[in-house]
């Protein structure tokens, strides 16, 4: 017998009880007072047995209409249970029947999301729970993440100076940390290749030609230039950000990596938000997110939510392997800010000349202009041998396993015809590709004569590398 159903028969029994010591205490009380009042006026006596049958009848009354109640209520009280019961499985029998049909409505909502809103279902199975349209939209969703964060605030990104600004959430920052918060930033050393490729693409074309002219040889005597590569925005922002920091308590969590930045990324607790990074931007407009040179802050921000998803797993995973692979710390960091000079100058324009060069002039120009294959051949004189005879040529173009070239006599030159190549292959102007396929053995076969002509008369013709 459950409590309830103790309770129950408690309530139906105690009111018959209850009569039954009502009329115990009314006999008593009336055979007390009879005797008291009868030993005062003795002539009442007769009367005694009287009003006791009269009392006596009003009791068994009382006690048969207690009894009836108490009846009465216990089955209304059966009643009232079984019909507790019966609207219980009623509602177990609805509730199985709602399922049922909700289920066939997921069923066929989900349907027709997959038939025509696939990325609906993607979205609920990776956990993606917003779209911003820039970085700028997601930001306020950020600093509210942050400001409630519990756990951790990891950071990634090139310099936090497009709006998430550091400055704006330094204090913040500092706070969390100081609370126990895993407080961690990702930035980017602005002393490398990668780096200088990007401001490259940042920066005006006529500028980016004067940041590589004060490193060709001598450019600096030459004339006078008044842009450097550290003037760039790019390196103002990373020095910026690293002189606000390194001195402060989130030195020690910063680090600087050498990679192309593949994307901007704010991991908070079990949120992620995240925007690829491209070497593209809108066009320059009106509009206000365009109007700096920053190729970050106009892709759309994806938020990710759920430490178990997937999705969430593998951009925690991406953000720890490339803190763990990054040795550049903010003392580090320092000492490379005070040989900048020397860096830039021996350790990447001096090593990546050619390259950098290349991407100068590349810059700026139309597709339609550019070649199908645009490569920076080597400029330098080559020789041909055919039959014996040595005739001066030009290097056009290079591939794996192949050359073309042009040269002031060419018709004795047939499709088919094997000849050798000459070039002085430690020349520093020569490329990696160039000077592997030179450094072997250099007979070629001609394969094409372009029918129309390169320029200056000259015939375009194709040479395969024998093995």
């Amino acid at each position: 017998m459950t409590s309830e159903q103790l309770d129950r028969v408690i309530g139906i029994l105690a009111r018959p009880i209850v009569a039954i010591l009502v009329v115990i205490a009314a006999v008593v009380s009336y055979q007390l007072i009879a005797t008291w009042i009868i030993h005062l006026w003795p002539d009442l006596k007769e009367y005694k047995e009287i009003f006791g049958h009269v009392l006596f009848t009003l009791m068994i009354v009382f006690l048969i209409q207690a009894l009836e109640r108490s009846i009465k209520e216990g089955e209304l009280a059966k009643e009232r249970e079984l019909n507790q019961q019966r609207l219980i499985a009623e509602r177990e029998s609805m509730h199985v029947q709602i399922e049922a049909e909700r289920s066939q409505v997921r069923n066929i909502f989900e349907g027709l999301l997959r038939d025509y809103f696939p990325l609906g279902i993607a979205a609920t199975d990776v956990g993606l729970k917003e779209i911003y349209g820039s970085r700028t939209n997601s930001l306020s969703h950020i600093e509210a993440a942050i400001k409630v964060a519990e756990h951790r605030i990891l950071f990634l990104g090139v310099a936090l100076q497009e709006a998430l600004i550091i400055e704006e959430i330094g204090d913040v920052l500092r706070s969390k940390k100081a609370n126990s918060v895993d407080v961690r930033l990702l930035l980017m050393n602005p002393l490398t290749s990668p780096a200088v490729f990007r401001a490259f693409i940042e920066t005006p074309p006529e500028v980016v030609k004067q940041y590589v002219a004060r490193y060709a040889a001598g450019s600096r005597s030459d004339e006078p230039l008044d842009e450097h590569y550290q003037d760039s925005v790019l390196y103002r922002d990373c020095e910026k950000t690293y002189k606000l920091l390194h001195n402060s308590s989130l030195g020690p969590c910063m680090r600087f990596y050498r990679r192309d930045p593949a994307m901007w990324m704010v991991i908070v607790d079990d949120r992620v938000f995240v925007e690829p990074y491209t070497f593209g931007r809108p066009d320059r407009d009106t509009d206000e997110e365009t109007l700096n040179r920053r190729l970050g802050g106009h892709m759309p921000v994806l938020e990710f939510i759920g430490a178990e998803k997937r999705t969430f797993c593998i951009l925690l995973d991406h953000f720890e392997n490339l803190w763990n692979t990054t040795q550049d710390d903010s003392l580090h960091m320092g000492m490379q800010y005070a040989r900048a000079d020397e860096i830039l100058s021996k350790e990447i324009f001096g090593v990546r000349l050619p390259w950098l060069t290349f991407v100068a002039n590349s810059l700026g120009i139309k597709r339609e202009k550019k070649r199908s294959a645009p490569r920076d051949a080597y400029s330098g004189h080559i020789t041909i041998k055919f039959n014996g005879k040595a005739q001066a040529a030009t290097l056009l173009d290079c591939s794996v396993d192949g050359i073309s070239i042009t040269t002031d006599d060419d018709e004795h030159l047939t499709e088919g015809a094997t000849l050798s190549i000459e070039m002085d292959i430690k020349d520093p102007a020569i490329h990696i590709l160039e000077r592997r396929l030179f450094a072997q053995k250099n007979v070629f076969v001609l394969k094409h004569k372009a029918q129309n002509f390169y320029q200056d008369g000259k015939a375009r013709i194709g040479l395969q590398k024998l093995d």
